[in-house]
């Protein structure tokens, strides 16, 4: 464990630096980036409690892109985790309960075994979407189920798909219910959810995520990420502390000396913006806890390059990539532009977020927005010709920060800002595999006529983030298999003993690769 971050390090851009009018660079200050890489390590063996909860209200009825319901589909991909589950862990229980107006025990808790596959698959067969959608009961049954069992490792995995029709509807109201010390996944199904409340409570703690699942049939790859994030913890109540210098809250949007990260997972690199005034004693301390013992961890990264070792030569890092550094400053500049829309409108009523429409209510102006937005297609004009002038059209990174651009200028001024581009900033922000690409309602783009001038969104299904391990969770919770063959319980899944792939394409985690490797944006 003494050399599970021994590849980390700082790495800072040379100057000059550009767009200095949304990051807040003093000349006395440089740019870097703290780059966090995290071995991959075994699954944890403590025992885990995992509780599902599901929305079975009636909407779980509507038919998804393949022709199956949204119901369908899920409980498709839950018995894909039970499969998983039996077939490389003993370690594993769980507990899942749907909701609606009531509350309905599926499978109460059970110890997930090779012998218990299909007794616990027949159960979902049992699950029909029914009544309204009371958020507040499902929420109170799963802190009241995660109390009776907090001698346990536990994580909390909600998903609903719609508006709340019954009970308590206070985004405030309802985060009081979530414990500030177990992992909370916060799952929004489709286009009709209610934005507002799941973004509250994908952000209520350190350890609560919110999740976004638009193209329905990639549910098996936001579930996939999450159960590997949580099987492979490597340090929990993460915290970096920074001297010399300042580090990036995405979310607070606010350069801070000690930012909380809550867990870092095996088989990572994560890169998190600095400044710094004194680049030569700028140290960044990751401190955090080990799962299962509790005992403290401390590690020291600055910029002294890390010593690879020769059997680790052929090991791909995604910091050694050409124009690496240029592509994270332009990254940083689209976190703050994607974070100042969501602070300017993520607490406007929805009756009242249509700038358009709205006469005397408090808020941004047509006047400020248009100015907002005419910021962010200059920003977005020096991108694309950066991207030209060295030849990066086909690169991961650069699609991304485009699509993430192109989304903002649709929804901004509209209802949808939060719930699109809220989770593309969640997803720049912890750096996810599960690319969220979303398309967004005509109803719901501003009215700018330059919209038919915005690039294509890439629709990459997953980030340059991806590794071989997390795939291979990813494609196994998202394979189709025919009945008999789940009746027959053939085991064909990922085995993590083994390290044999299970249908899974070839990972090319390191971005292309260009000549010109010293140009500054």
């Amino acid at each position: 464990m003494n050399d599970c971050f021994s590849y980390s390090t700082i790495s800072y851009l040379d100057k000059p630096y550009h767009n200095l009018d949304i990051v807040p660079l003093e000349e006395n200050q440089d740019y870097g980036v703290c780059i966090v890489n995290a071995k991959k390590l075994d699954p944890i063996q403590e025992h885990i409690l995992f509780h599902f909860m599901i929305d079975v209200s009636g909407s779980m009825s509507d038919v998804t892109e393949r022709g199956r319901t949204k119901m369908q589909l899920l409980i498709h991909t839950l018995r894909n985790m039970i499969r998983y589950f039996s077939n490389n862990h003993e370690n594993i229980h769980i507990i899942v309960k749907g909701f609606d107006d009531r509350i309905h025990n599926v499978i109460n808790k059970t110890h997930i075994t090779k012998d218990n596959f299909v007794e616990l698959s027949n159960l979902l067969h049992d699950v029909v979407p029914l009544g309204c959608t009371d958020i507040y009961n499902a929420l109170m049954t799963m802190k009241n189920d995660i109390h009776t069992h907090r001698h346990m490792r536990q994580v909390g995995i909600f998903l609903t798909d719609g508006e709340i029709t019954q009970g308590e509807n206070s985004p405030d109201k309802l985060a009081e219910l979530i414990p500030s010390n177990i992992p909370f996944h916060f799952i929004a199904l489709g286009h009709d959810h209610n934005a507002s409340v799941m973004h509250r409570l994908g952000h209520c703690t350190h350890v609560t995520n919110n999740w976004f699942i638009n193209e329905l049939e990639q549910t098996g790859n936001i579930y996939g990420e999450i159960l590997y994030n949580e099987l492979h913890k490597v340090l929990e109540n993460v915290s970096l502390k920074i001297e010399n210098g300042v580090l990036f809250d995405y979310y607070s949007q606010e350069f801070v000396e000690e930012l909380f990260l809550g867990s870092i997972s095996g088989e990572t690199e994560k890169h998190y913006h600095v400044i710094s005034h004194d680049t030569d004693n700028c140290v960044v301390q990751i401190k955090g806890t080990l799962p299962g013992s509790q005992e403290e961890y401390v590690h020291e990264i600055s910029e002294i390059p890390p010593l690879i070792p020769h059997d680790d030569v052929t090991t791909e890092f995604l910091y050694k990539s050409p124009f690496f550094m240029e592509i994270q400053f332009c990254r940083l500049v689209t976190q703050v532009y994607l974070g100042k829309a969501r602070m300017k409108f993520q607490n406007q009523q929805p009756e009242h977020r249509d700038i358009f429409t709205r006469v005397g209510r408090s808020g941004p102006s047509i006047l400020e927005v248009a100015n907002f937005r005419e910021r962010i297609k200059n920003y977005l004009a020096f991108l694309n010709q950066f991207i030209d002038t060295n030849h990066l059209g086909e690169n991961e990174w650069t699609r991304i920060l485009c699509d993430d651009l192109a989304i903002l200028l649709q929804t901004l001024g509209g209802s949808a800002v939060l719930k699109y581009c809220g989770l593309r900033e969640d997803n720049q922000g912890q750096q996810r595999v599960s690319n969220s690409v979303s398309f967004v309602h005509e109803e719901d783009q501003s009215r700018d006529e330059s919209i038919a001038d915005l690039p294509v969104l890439s629709r990459n299904p997953t980030t340059p983030f991806r590794t071989p391990g997390r795939m291979n969770l990813m494609n196994s919770l998202s394979q189709d298999r025919e009945d008999i063959r789940e009746r027959l319980f053939i085991e064909t899944d990922f085995d993590e003993e083994s390290q044999e792939p299970y249908l899974t394409p070839t990972i090319l985690r390191n971005v292309d690769s260009f000549e010109n490797t010293n140009v500054n944006p």
